[in-house]
Protein backbone atom coordinates (compact mmCIF):
# COMPACT_ATOMS: atom_id res chain seq x y z
CA UNK A 1 0.00 0.00 0.00
CA UNK A 2 2.84 2.34 1.02
CA UNK A 3 4.53 1.84 -1.91
CA UNK A 4 1.05 2.39 -4.11
CA UNK A 5 0.76 5.53 -2.65
CA UNK A 6 4.24 6.80 -3.52
CA UNK A 7 3.78 5.82 -7.11
CA UNK A 8 0.65 7.86 -7.21
CA UNK A 9 1.49 11.02 -5.67
CA UNK A 10 4.84 11.20 -7.63
CA UNK A 11 2.35 11.05 -10.50
CA UNK A 12 0.33 13.70 -9.09
CA UNK A 13 3.32 16.24 -8.32
CA UNK A 14 4.59 15.31 -11.90
CA UNK A 15 1.10 16.28 -13.43
CA UNK A 16 1.05 19.67 -11.34
CA UNK A 17 3.91 20.89 -12.99
CA UNK A 18 3.03 21.27 -16.46
CA UNK A 19 0.61 24.06 -16.61
CA UNK A 20 3.68 26.29 -14.76
CA UNK A 21 5.75 24.87 -17.26
CA UNK A 22 3.22 26.07 -20.18
CA UNK A 23 3.18 29.92 -18.64
CA UNK A 24 7.31 29.49 -18.49
CA UNK A 25 7.45 28.78 -21.74
CA UNK A 26 5.33 31.56 -22.73
CA UNK A 27 6.92 33.86 -20.60
CA UNK A 28 10.64 33.71 -22.43
CA UNK A 29 9.07 33.93 -25.85
CA UNK A 30 8.46 37.25 -25.22
CA UNK A 31 9.67 39.73 -27.92
CA UNK A 32 12.94 41.77 -26.22
CA UNK A 33 12.46 46.10 -26.10
CA UNK A 34 12.80 47.47 -29.19
CA UNK A 35 16.04 49.56 -29.21
CA UNK A 36 14.91 53.61 -30.38
CA UNK A 37 15.95 55.40 -33.66
CA UNK A 38 18.31 57.76 -31.53
CA UNK A 39 20.11 54.32 -30.24
CA UNK A 40 20.49 53.11 -33.86
CA UNK A 41 21.39 56.06 -35.46
CA UNK A 42 24.07 56.95 -32.72
CA UNK A 43 25.59 53.33 -32.86
CA UNK A 44 25.96 53.70 -36.53
CA UNK A 45 27.40 57.32 -36.58
CA UNK A 46 30.01 55.48 -34.01
CA UNK A 47 30.79 52.46 -36.25
CA UNK A 48 31.52 55.24 -38.79
CA UNK A 49 28.51 54.67 -40.89
CA UNK A 50 26.11 56.28 -42.31
CA UNK A 51 22.27 56.42 -41.69
CA UNK A 52 19.42 55.74 -44.93
CA UNK A 53 15.70 55.93 -44.23
CA UNK A 54 13.20 54.57 -46.56
CA UNK A 55 9.40 56.05 -46.60
CA UNK A 56 7.09 54.38 -49.10
CA UNK A 57 4.74 57.32 -48.82
CA UNK A 58 6.60 60.52 -48.60
CA UNK A 59 10.20 58.99 -50.04
CA UNK A 60 11.74 59.96 -53.35
CA UNK A 61 14.92 58.17 -54.41
CA UNK A 62 16.19 61.07 -56.10
CA UNK A 63 16.60 62.21 -52.30
CA UNK A 64 19.93 61.80 -50.46
CA UNK A 65 18.29 58.89 -47.88
CA UNK A 66 20.11 60.66 -45.05
CA UNK A 67 17.76 61.85 -43.00
CA UNK A 68 13.92 61.51 -42.27
CA UNK A 69 12.70 64.39 -44.08
CA UNK A 70 14.86 63.23 -47.06
CA UNK A 71 13.97 59.41 -47.52
CA UNK A 72 14.26 57.17 -50.36
CA UNK A 73 10.87 55.43 -51.69
CA UNK A 74 11.67 52.15 -53.02
CA UNK A 75 13.65 49.06 -51.80
CA UNK A 76 14.54 48.79 -55.19
CA UNK A 77 16.70 51.75 -54.82
CA UNK A 78 17.89 49.84 -51.51
CA UNK A 79 18.49 46.85 -53.71
CA UNK A 80 20.81 48.90 -56.21
CA UNK A 81 22.81 50.13 -53.19
CA UNK A 82 26.00 48.63 -51.70
CA UNK A 83 26.53 49.21 -48.37
CA UNK A 84 29.41 49.58 -46.03
CA UNK A 85 30.36 48.89 -43.02
CA UNK A 86 28.76 49.79 -39.77
CA UNK A 87 25.45 51.39 -42.10
CA UNK A 88 22.02 51.10 -40.95
CA UNK A 89 18.95 51.24 -43.50
CA UNK A 90 15.68 52.22 -41.44
CA UNK A 91 12.22 51.49 -42.85
CA UNK A 92 9.62 53.67 -42.06
CA UNK A 93 7.28 52.49 -39.81
CA UNK A 94 3.88 51.52 -41.33
CA UNK A 95 5.01 51.86 -45.09
CA UNK A 96 4.40 48.55 -47.02
CA UNK A 97 5.86 47.80 -50.01
CA UNK A 98 3.98 45.59 -52.43
CA UNK A 99 5.75 43.42 -55.40
CA UNK A 100 9.41 44.68 -53.98
CA UNK A 101 11.72 42.54 -52.69
CA UNK A 102 14.65 43.69 -50.55
CA UNK A 103 18.53 42.92 -51.40
CA UNK A 104 20.86 45.40 -50.14
CA UNK A 105 24.68 45.25 -51.34
CA UNK A 106 27.59 45.13 -49.37
CA UNK A 107 29.31 43.40 -46.15
CA UNK A 108 29.87 44.81 -42.53
CA UNK A 109 32.83 43.80 -40.13
CA UNK A 110 33.01 42.29 -36.94
CA UNK A 111 33.41 45.78 -35.61
CA UNK A 112 30.67 47.58 -37.52
CA UNK A 113 27.71 45.01 -38.99
CA UNK A 114 25.24 46.48 -41.56
CA UNK A 115 21.97 46.83 -39.67
CA UNK A 116 18.03 47.08 -41.01
CA UNK A 117 15.36 48.15 -38.97
CA UNK A 118 12.76 50.47 -38.29
CA UNK A 119 12.07 53.87 -37.18
CA UNK A 120 9.19 56.35 -36.52
CA UNK A 121 6.34 54.23 -34.81
CA UNK A 122 5.36 50.88 -33.39
CA UNK A 123 4.59 49.01 -36.47
CA UNK A 124 6.17 47.22 -38.30
CA UNK A 125 7.39 47.90 -42.15
CA UNK A 126 5.69 45.36 -44.43
CA UNK A 127 7.69 43.38 -46.98
CA UNK A 128 5.36 42.01 -49.64
CA UNK A 129 7.12 39.69 -52.17
CA UNK A 130 3.73 38.80 -53.47
CA UNK A 131 4.94 35.41 -54.55
CA UNK A 132 6.88 36.41 -57.70
CA UNK A 133 9.02 33.81 -59.26
CA UNK A 134 12.51 34.77 -58.95
CA UNK A 135 14.18 31.64 -59.34
CA UNK A 136 14.72 28.69 -56.96
CA UNK A 137 17.73 29.66 -54.78
CA UNK A 138 16.66 33.99 -55.55
CA UNK A 139 12.89 33.64 -53.91
CA UNK A 140 13.27 35.54 -50.99
CA UNK A 141 11.28 38.36 -50.26
CA UNK A 142 14.19 39.42 -47.88
CA UNK A 143 17.78 38.16 -49.69
CA UNK A 144 20.93 38.62 -48.51
CA UNK A 145 23.85 36.42 -50.59
CA UNK A 146 27.64 35.80 -50.05
CA UNK A 147 27.22 38.48 -47.46
CA UNK A 148 28.24 38.93 -43.76
CA UNK A 149 27.73 41.30 -40.66
CA UNK A 150 24.14 41.93 -41.07
CA UNK A 151 21.45 42.21 -38.64
CA UNK A 152 17.73 42.33 -39.78
CA UNK A 153 15.31 43.52 -37.33
CA UNK A 154 11.58 44.31 -37.03
CA UNK A 155 10.35 43.47 -40.14
CA UNK A 156 7.53 41.70 -41.35
CA UNK A 157 7.72 39.76 -44.07
CA UNK A 158 4.80 37.86 -46.41
CA UNK A 159 5.66 36.50 -50.18
CA UNK A 160 2.04 34.81 -51.64
CA UNK A 161 0.27 35.56 -54.73
CA UNK A 162 -2.80 34.75 -53.26
CA UNK A 163 -3.96 34.94 -49.66
CA UNK A 164 -7.53 32.97 -50.09
CA UNK A 165 -5.91 29.88 -52.25
CA UNK A 166 -2.87 27.63 -51.20
CA UNK A 167 -0.90 26.05 -53.67
CA UNK A 168 -1.75 22.37 -53.68
CA UNK A 169 0.51 20.34 -56.42
CA UNK A 170 0.82 16.65 -54.59
CA UNK A 171 1.92 14.07 -55.79
CA UNK A 172 1.45 9.85 -55.43
CA UNK A 173 3.19 8.46 -52.42
CA UNK A 174 6.80 7.80 -52.71
CA UNK A 175 7.23 10.63 -55.64
CA UNK A 176 10.01 12.63 -54.01
CA UNK A 177 10.82 14.53 -56.94
CA UNK A 178 10.61 18.07 -57.90
CA UNK A 179 10.96 18.86 -61.69
CA UNK A 180 9.96 22.61 -61.16
CA UNK A 181 10.19 24.61 -58.40
CA UNK A 182 9.04 27.82 -59.95
CA UNK A 183 6.42 28.08 -56.75
CA UNK A 184 9.21 27.49 -54.73
CA UNK A 185 8.91 31.28 -52.29
CA UNK A 186 10.38 32.13 -48.58
CA UNK A 187 9.92 34.77 -46.48
CA UNK A 188 13.76 35.87 -45.13
CA UNK A 189 16.11 33.61 -47.32
CA UNK A 190 20.04 34.02 -46.38
CA UNK A 191 22.15 32.24 -49.41
CA UNK A 192 26.06 30.86 -49.32
CA UNK A 193 27.03 30.22 -53.17
CA UNK A 194 29.62 28.39 -54.11
CA UNK A 195 29.10 29.24 -57.80
CA UNK A 196 30.16 32.52 -57.29
CA UNK A 197 33.16 32.55 -55.12
CA UNK A 198 36.72 32.60 -56.93
CA UNK A 199 39.33 29.97 -55.51
CA UNK A 200 40.97 32.41 -53.39
CA UNK A 201 37.92 33.96 -51.42
CA UNK A 202 36.79 33.26 -47.90
CA UNK A 203 33.60 30.88 -48.20
CA UNK A 204 32.59 31.12 -44.75
CA UNK A 205 30.34 33.90 -44.03
CA UNK A 206 29.85 35.25 -40.46
CA UNK A 207 27.47 36.85 -38.12
CA UNK A 208 23.73 36.91 -39.71
CA UNK A 209 21.56 37.90 -37.49
CA UNK A 210 17.44 37.82 -37.80
CA UNK A 211 15.33 39.07 -34.44
CA UNK A 212 12.16 40.39 -34.09
CA UNK A 213 10.37 39.90 -37.52
CA UNK A 214 7.11 38.78 -38.07
CA UNK A 215 6.61 36.45 -41.59
CA UNK A 216 3.76 35.22 -42.39
CA UNK A 217 1.80 33.72 -45.28
CA UNK A 218 4.64 32.22 -47.79
CA UNK A 219 2.70 30.07 -49.69
CA UNK A 220 4.76 27.12 -51.79
CA UNK A 221 4.10 23.55 -53.38
CA UNK A 222 3.12 21.19 -50.23
CA UNK A 223 5.56 18.75 -51.01
CA UNK A 224 8.89 17.35 -50.37
CA UNK A 225 10.51 19.53 -53.33
CA UNK A 226 14.27 19.18 -52.88
CA UNK A 227 15.34 22.13 -51.70
CA UNK A 228 14.03 23.79 -47.53
CA UNK A 229 11.81 26.45 -48.28
CA UNK A 230 9.61 28.29 -45.59
CA UNK A 231 9.86 31.22 -43.13
CA UNK A 232 13.45 31.66 -42.61
CA UNK A 233 16.16 29.86 -44.62
CA UNK A 234 19.47 29.88 -44.72
CA UNK A 235 21.21 27.54 -47.49
CA UNK A 236 24.53 26.50 -49.19
CA UNK A 237 24.59 26.06 -52.70
CA UNK A 238 26.62 25.15 -55.57
CA UNK A 239 26.35 22.91 -58.91
CA UNK A 240 29.86 21.34 -57.01
CA UNK A 241 31.25 21.16 -53.77
CA UNK A 242 33.16 23.81 -52.59
CA UNK A 243 35.45 23.04 -49.70
CA UNK A 244 35.43 25.81 -46.83
CA UNK A 245 31.85 27.12 -47.92
CA UNK A 246 29.37 27.71 -45.49
CA UNK A 247 28.07 30.22 -42.51
CA UNK A 248 29.38 30.85 -39.03
CA UNK A 249 27.75 32.52 -36.06
CA UNK A 250 23.76 32.77 -37.17
CA UNK A 251 21.49 34.57 -34.80
CA UNK A 252 17.07 33.82 -35.40
CA UNK A 253 15.32 34.68 -32.22
CA UNK A 254 12.29 36.39 -31.29
CA UNK A 255 10.51 35.92 -34.64
CA UNK A 256 6.83 35.09 -35.06
CA UNK A 257 6.45 32.66 -37.99
CA UNK A 258 2.86 32.26 -39.18
CA UNK A 259 1.19 30.13 -41.65
CA UNK A 260 4.33 29.25 -44.61
CA UNK A 261 5.44 26.27 -46.10
CA UNK A 262 7.20 24.17 -46.38
CA UNK A 263 9.28 24.97 -42.59
CA UNK A 264 9.73 27.59 -40.03
CA UNK A 265 13.39 28.23 -40.07
CA UNK A 266 16.02 25.84 -41.41
CA UNK A 267 19.05 25.45 -42.80
CA UNK A 268 20.65 23.22 -45.31
CA UNK A 269 23.98 22.31 -47.11
CA UNK A 270 22.66 21.67 -50.78
CA UNK A 271 26.25 21.26 -51.94
CA UNK A 272 26.63 18.02 -50.46
CA UNK A 273 26.11 15.33 -52.10
CA UNK A 274 26.33 11.95 -49.89
CA UNK A 275 23.01 10.16 -48.85
CA UNK A 276 23.93 10.83 -44.65
CA UNK A 277 25.99 14.47 -45.73
CA UNK A 278 29.36 12.70 -45.10
CA UNK A 279 30.87 15.80 -47.05
CA UNK A 280 29.73 18.24 -45.19
CA UNK A 281 32.62 17.04 -42.69
CA UNK A 282 34.94 15.87 -45.34
CA UNK A 283 34.99 18.98 -46.78
CA UNK A 284 34.44 21.73 -43.83
CA UNK A 285 30.85 22.60 -44.74
CA UNK A 286 29.57 22.81 -41.42
CA UNK A 287 27.25 25.61 -40.25
CA UNK A 288 29.00 26.78 -37.30
CA UNK A 289 27.77 28.61 -33.77
CA UNK A 290 23.76 28.29 -35.15
CA UNK A 291 21.38 29.92 -32.16
CA UNK A 292 17.80 29.43 -32.79
CA UNK A 293 15.80 30.68 -29.71
CA UNK A 294 12.32 32.63 -28.21
CA UNK A 295 10.48 32.09 -31.70
CA UNK A 296 6.99 31.46 -32.24
CA UNK A 297 5.95 29.12 -34.98
CA UNK A 298 2.45 28.37 -35.96
CA UNK A 299 0.68 26.45 -38.85
CA UNK A 300 3.36 25.25 -40.77
CA UNK A 301 2.88 23.20 -43.69
CA UNK A 302 6.06 20.72 -42.85
CA UNK A 303 7.81 20.80 -39.65
CA UNK A 304 9.03 23.90 -37.21
CA UNK A 305 12.56 24.22 -37.01
CA UNK A 306 14.98 21.60 -39.10
CA UNK A 307 18.34 21.62 -37.25
CA UNK A 308 20.73 20.37 -40.40
CA UNK A 309 24.35 20.28 -41.44
CA UNK A 310 25.57 22.39 -37.80
CA UNK A 311 27.45 22.22 -35.32
CA UNK A 312 27.76 23.91 -31.95
CA UNK A 313 24.10 24.67 -31.99
CA UNK A 314 22.04 25.75 -29.73
CA UNK A 315 17.56 25.50 -30.39
CA UNK A 316 15.59 26.56 -27.22
CA UNK A 317 12.61 28.54 -26.12
CA UNK A 318 10.94 27.73 -29.07
CA UNK A 319 6.82 27.10 -29.11
CA UNK A 320 5.80 25.10 -32.56
CA UNK A 321 1.85 25.51 -32.22
CA UNK A 322 0.44 23.01 -34.91
CA UNK A 323 2.78 21.25 -37.99
CA UNK A 324 2.15 19.21 -41.01
CA UNK A 325 -0.92 21.27 -41.43
CA UNK A 326 -0.60 21.11 -45.19
CA UNK A 327 2.09 18.09 -45.81
CA UNK A 328 0.31 15.07 -46.93
CA UNK A 329 0.09 12.44 -44.65
CA UNK A 330 2.17 10.30 -46.09
CA UNK A 331 5.59 12.44 -46.29
CA UNK A 332 7.75 12.33 -42.81
CA UNK A 333 9.05 15.14 -40.55
CA UNK A 334 8.72 16.41 -37.31
CA UNK A 335 7.75 19.87 -35.75
CA UNK A 336 11.65 19.93 -34.59
CA UNK A 337 14.48 17.78 -35.14
CA UNK A 338 18.55 17.36 -35.63
CA UNK A 339 19.46 15.82 -38.74
CA UNK A 340 23.39 15.63 -39.45
CA UNK A 341 24.80 17.65 -36.37
CA UNK A 342 27.42 17.85 -33.91
CA UNK A 343 27.71 19.29 -30.49
CA UNK A 344 24.28 20.63 -30.43
CA UNK A 345 21.23 21.35 -27.88
CA UNK A 346 17.54 21.29 -28.28
CA UNK A 347 16.16 22.52 -24.95
CA UNK A 348 13.05 24.47 -23.37
CA UNK A 349 11.28 24.05 -26.28
CA UNK A 350 7.21 23.26 -26.39
CA UNK A 351 5.48 21.25 -29.15
CA UNK A 352 1.71 20.94 -29.75
CA UNK A 353 -1.10 20.47 -31.79
CA UNK A 354 0.60 18.00 -34.15
CA UNK A 355 -1.12 16.15 -36.39
CA UNK A 356 -3.88 12.88 -36.15
CA UNK A 357 -2.05 10.78 -38.85
CA UNK A 358 1.17 10.54 -40.36
CA UNK A 359 4.39 8.82 -41.59
CA UNK A 360 6.01 10.36 -38.34
CA UNK A 361 4.27 13.12 -37.46
CA UNK A 362 5.99 13.43 -33.47
CA UNK A 363 7.06 16.54 -32.24
CA UNK A 364 10.98 15.92 -31.90
CA UNK A 365 13.23 13.35 -33.75
CA UNK A 366 16.85 11.99 -32.55
CA UNK A 367 17.38 11.64 -36.30
CA UNK A 368 20.68 10.33 -37.98
CA UNK A 369 24.35 11.13 -38.69
CA UNK A 370 24.50 12.99 -34.89
CA UNK A 371 27.17 13.48 -32.59
CA UNK A 372 26.53 14.68 -28.84
CA UNK A 373 23.35 15.82 -29.42
CA UNK A 374 21.12 16.58 -26.07
CA UNK A 375 17.62 16.77 -25.90
CA UNK A 376 16.50 18.06 -22.52
CA UNK A 377 13.98 20.14 -20.40
CA UNK A 378 11.78 20.37 -23.57
CA UNK A 379 7.70 19.85 -22.65
CA UNK A 380 5.36 18.61 -25.63
CA UNK A 381 1.99 18.06 -25.54
CA UNK A 382 -1.34 17.12 -28.16
CA UNK A 383 0.50 15.18 -30.35
CA UNK A 384 -2.01 12.36 -31.73
CA UNK A 385 1.13 11.18 -33.41
CA UNK A 386 3.22 10.09 -30.10
CA UNK A 387 6.85 11.55 -28.95
CA UNK A 388 10.19 10.96 -30.47
CA UNK A 389 11.75 9.32 -33.68
CA UNK A 390 14.70 7.91 -32.90
CA UNK A 391 16.36 6.31 -35.89
CA UNK A 392 20.19 5.58 -35.17
CA UNK A 393 23.69 5.94 -37.11
CA UNK A 394 24.62 7.97 -33.89
CA UNK A 395 26.63 8.53 -31.26
CA UNK A 396 26.42 9.79 -27.97
CA UNK A 397 22.43 10.51 -27.71
CA UNK A 398 21.11 11.44 -24.96
CA UNK A 399 17.42 12.40 -24.16
CA UNK A 400 17.18 13.79 -20.51
CA UNK A 401 14.70 15.35 -18.32
CA UNK A 402 11.84 15.85 -20.87
CA UNK A 403 7.78 16.06 -20.23
CA UNK A 404 5.80 14.81 -22.55
CA UNK A 405 1.47 14.17 -22.24
CA UNK A 406 1.30 13.78 -26.01
CA UNK A 407 -0.80 10.49 -25.56
CA UNK A 408 -0.42 9.60 -29.18
CA UNK A 409 0.17 6.39 -31.10
CA UNK A 410 3.70 5.65 -29.87
CA UNK A 411 6.08 7.23 -27.72
CA UNK A 412 9.31 5.58 -29.66
CA UNK A 413 8.61 4.90 -33.48
CA UNK A 414 11.07 3.51 -35.44
CA UNK A 415 15.02 2.35 -34.90
CA UNK A 416 16.65 2.04 -38.26
CA UNK A 417 20.10 1.93 -37.43
CA UNK A 418 22.58 0.86 -34.54
CA UNK A 419 24.24 3.83 -32.65
CA UNK A 420 28.29 3.66 -32.64
CA UNK A 421 27.18 4.20 -28.97
CA UNK A 422 24.89 3.66 -26.16
CA UNK A 423 22.04 6.19 -26.21
CA UNK A 424 20.86 7.75 -23.15
CA UNK A 425 16.69 8.64 -21.45
CA UNK A 426 17.40 9.46 -18.73
CA UNK A 427 14.59 11.40 -16.01
CA UNK A 428 12.04 12.02 -18.49
CA UNK A 429 7.88 11.98 -18.02
CA UNK A 430 5.80 10.36 -20.20
CA UNK A 431 2.72 10.59 -19.65
CA UNK A 432 -0.08 8.21 -21.89
CA UNK A 433 -2.97 6.83 -22.50
CA UNK A 434 -2.52 2.74 -22.87
CA UNK A 435 -5.69 2.61 -24.75
CA UNK A 436 -3.76 4.13 -27.37
CA UNK A 437 -0.31 4.18 -26.67
CA UNK A 438 2.15 1.67 -27.80
CA UNK A 439 5.45 1.89 -26.22
CA UNK A 440 7.90 1.31 -29.21
CA UNK A 441 7.27 0.98 -32.86
CA UNK A 442 8.37 -1.05 -35.61
CA UNK A 443 11.93 -2.13 -35.03
CA UNK A 444 13.45 -3.40 -31.65
CA UNK A 445 16.39 -1.44 -30.41
CA UNK A 446 19.50 -2.28 -32.78
CA UNK A 447 22.19 -1.28 -30.39
CA UNK A 448 22.68 -0.63 -26.84
CA UNK A 449 19.84 2.06 -25.22
CA UNK A 450 19.15 2.66 -21.38
CA UNK A 451 16.21 3.90 -19.60
CA UNK A 452 17.21 5.44 -16.56
CA UNK A 453 15.31 7.12 -13.84
CA UNK A 454 11.98 7.76 -16.18
CA UNK A 455 8.51 8.08 -15.42
CA UNK A 456 6.15 6.11 -17.38
CA UNK A 457 2.58 7.29 -16.63
CA UNK A 458 0.01 5.46 -18.32
CA UNK A 459 -3.65 7.37 -17.58
CA UNK A 460 -5.75 4.59 -19.02
CA UNK A 461 -8.33 2.89 -16.33
CA UNK A 462 -8.76 -0.14 -18.25
CA UNK A 463 -5.63 -0.78 -20.46
CA UNK A 464 -1.76 -1.52 -19.11
CA UNK A 465 0.67 -0.54 -21.25
CA UNK A 466 2.04 -2.63 -24.59
CA UNK A 467 5.79 -2.34 -25.01
CA UNK A 468 5.57 -2.87 -29.07
CA UNK A 469 2.97 -3.17 -31.41
CA UNK A 470 4.57 -6.10 -32.81
CA UNK A 471 4.06 -9.11 -31.20
CA UNK A 472 7.29 -11.05 -31.89
CA UNK A 473 9.70 -8.23 -30.05
CA UNK A 474 7.13 -8.41 -26.96
CA UNK A 475 9.11 -10.43 -25.05
CA UNK A 476 12.33 -8.90 -26.41
CA UNK A 477 12.82 -5.43 -27.36
CA UNK A 478 16.31 -5.62 -28.39
CA UNK A 479 19.43 -3.89 -26.97
CA UNK A 480 17.71 -2.22 -23.86
CA UNK A 481 17.65 -1.96 -20.54
CA UNK A 482 15.69 -0.23 -17.89
CA UNK A 483 16.64 0.40 -14.37
CA UNK A 484 15.40 2.83 -11.66
CA UNK A 485 12.19 3.90 -13.38
CA UNK A 486 8.70 4.49 -12.61
CA UNK A 487 6.15 2.68 -13.76
CA UNK A 488 2.79 3.57 -13.26
CA UNK A 489 -0.60 2.01 -14.44
CA UNK A 490 -3.69 3.78 -13.65
CA UNK A 491 -5.79 0.48 -14.19
CA UNK A 492 -3.77 -0.55 -11.19
CA UNK A 493 -2.63 -3.74 -13.58
CA UNK A 494 0.86 -3.84 -13.36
Amino acid sequence: MKRKFSLVMSAAMILSLIAPMTNALAEDIQTPETASTETIVAEAAASGGTTYYVDSTIGDDSNSGTSPETPWKTLDKVTATTFLPGDTILLKSGSIWNDEWLWPKGSGTADAPIKIDKYGGDALPVINGMGIDRGMNYSGAVHLRNQEYWEIRNLEVTNDDDFDVDIDLSRPQGDNSWSSQAETRNGILIIADGDLLNDGDDGIFDHIYIENCYVHDVDGPNDWNDTFTGGIIYNVVGTKIRPNTSFRDIRIAYNTIRKVDLLGITGFVQMAKSGYQDDVDTYNLWMEDIYIGHNYIEDVAQGGIDLCDARNAVVEYNVVDGFLKRYPNFRPTVALYPWKCENSVLQYNEVYNGPSTNADGSPYDMDSALKNVVYQFNYSHNNPCGWMLYMGRNTNDIIRYNISDDGGDFIIKYFLTANATPAYFVNNVIMYDGARTTFMHRDPFKSQTYFYNNVFYNKSTTTTTTWHDTKRYLGNLGSVTFSHNCFYEASGIH
